[in-house]
């Protein structure tokens, strides 16, 4: 077993492989199954049960290379040129992924080269060439991470190893339930998986179909819109945002503006503030029938749908849908956990050894550095990429914002915890 090969060196299959740094990763010769097929891909070393995270040879036959190859401790196979220094590369497996998505590896385009990474199941578990599905990130509208069967929109899951029980146990699923499939109460139906029935119409819609259960349709508004500024908003809060396909985004624009902007286009049906730590800037607006609403337990952005003047409060003029949640008290366990040393009890447990201790620390670091009191001092989001992008020391931390009663209840807090939530989900 070797780390790496140089130039004129080969691996041959039936002899010697390549392994990373820590052990963890394995380049070398396969069979899959009954298939008499040799691939050569990387496996995962210390599972004994053949693990594939990568294979070379998916349709064509591997080629002969050049160079210094190498598996590095992420598990990624990188050709380098002898002669060259720095971080520079030929080509890596990162770049051409298979069917797993390992950490640090990257999905989506690469704007300087037009490279597009996606994932791409097994046809058959024998056989590693391209099948039905693939999860990428979708383009049109604002960016999205999907999972296709097809043409069709999907689910996903995350499976971790446990080295206690010697099996993969699923981490985390979509869909979780129901709700979780794509545009299942069709446009401005709201999808509430406590409830029967789990499909219902938004404020001011009603079902468009008569039959029973039948959903797909979707809900249409009680009061015709008149397309002009004689339109108004109701505010909703608790749901997820609808499908990101048909959406625009201006960074400069704030609320008020996002409002005016979405009432002059007779298309747009609803806009909200992107900004998620509350700090009133960006615009982001949805064009068309709104579809994939979901009720969440955890909502704490406000998104306005467009309505007719009839069907607003003719005292306010707008119409609020509120469902609030306090969430001062996780913050302040958040904070405590980080001051007494112990801010690796915020991770799940369930992630076990995948979790990337540093890793998790630094994320937390920074989520708990979204929760400033003082909005100026918040990291904005191109930022919090960086920091989480590279090792460079991070800003020493102060207390996060939140404000106490006399009975010392929690009444407010940042909007930034959206960050330590989405953060400790992922170490």
């Amino acid at each position: 077993m070797d780390k790496g090969i140089q130039y004129r060196q080969s691996i041959s299959d039936g002899g010697r492989t390549l392994v990373s740094g820590d052990g963890r990763f394995e380049l070398g010769f396969f069979s899959l199954g009954s298939s008499k097929n040799r691939n050569v891909g990387i496996c995962y070393k210390k599972v004994p049960v053949t693990t594939v995270v990568w294979v070379a040879n998916r349709i064509n036959p591997i080629n002969d290379s050049s160079g210094v190859l190498m598996i590095n401790s992420t598990g990624n196979l990188v050709l380098r040129d002898e002669q060259s220094s720095g971080g520079s590369y030929l080509r890596q497996s990162f770049d051409y992924p298979s069917d797993t998505l390992l950490p640090e590896m990257k999905l989506g385009w690469d704007l300087k080269t037009g490279l597009e990474r996606l994932l791409s199941s097994w046809r058959i578990p024998d056989d590693p060439s391209p099948g039905d599905f693939t999860c990428g990130v979708e383009l049109q509208g604002n960016p999205e991470i999907v999972m296709w069967k097809g043409s069709n929109r999907y689910l996903r899951e995350r499976l971790t190893w446990s080295e206690t029980t010697q099996n993969w146990n699923v981490y985390s699923y979509v869909p979780r339930d129901y709700c979780d499939s794509y545009g299942v109460c069709g446009a401005y139906g709201n999808c509430i998986a406590t409830q029967l029935p789990i499909c219902q119409c938004l404020e001011g819609f009603k079902p468009k179909s008569t039959g029973f259960g039948d959903w797909y349709e979707g809900c249409v508004r009680n009061k015709a819109l008149n397309y002009s500024k004689l339109d108004g908003f109701i505010k909703f809060n608790g749901l997820k945002w609808p499908d990101a396909t048909n959406s625009w985004v201006n960074k400069s624009m704030n609320l008020k503006q996002c409002r005016v902007k979405c009432l002059e286009n007779s298309s747009c049906m609803a806009y909200s503030n992107l900004d998620i730590r509350g700090r009133g800037s960006s615009c982001a607006m949805w064009f068309g029938d709104l579809i994939d609403i979901k009720q969440v337990s955890n909502g704490v952005q406000d998104l306005f749908i467009r309505m007719s003047a009839l069907e607003l409060d003719e005292d306010s003029g707008d119409s609020y849908c509120h469902c609030r949640s306090c969430w001062g008290a996780f913050v302040l366990t958040a904070w405590k956990l980080w001051k007494e040393g112990r801010p690796l009890e915020l991770t799940d447990p369930f992630l076990g050894e995948s979790c990337n201790e540093s890793e998790a620390k630094r994320c937390i670091h920074i989520s708990l550095s979204c929760l400033e009191h003082q909005p100026d001092n918040r990291p904005s989001m191109s930022s919090v990429v960086l920091m989480l992008g590279s090792d460079n020391a991070l800003p020493d931390l102060k207390q996060p914002g939140f404000l106490m009663d006399r009975k010392n209840r929690i009444l407010q807090t940042s909007l930034g915890f959206l960050h330590l939530m989405k953060l400790l989900s992922h170490c």
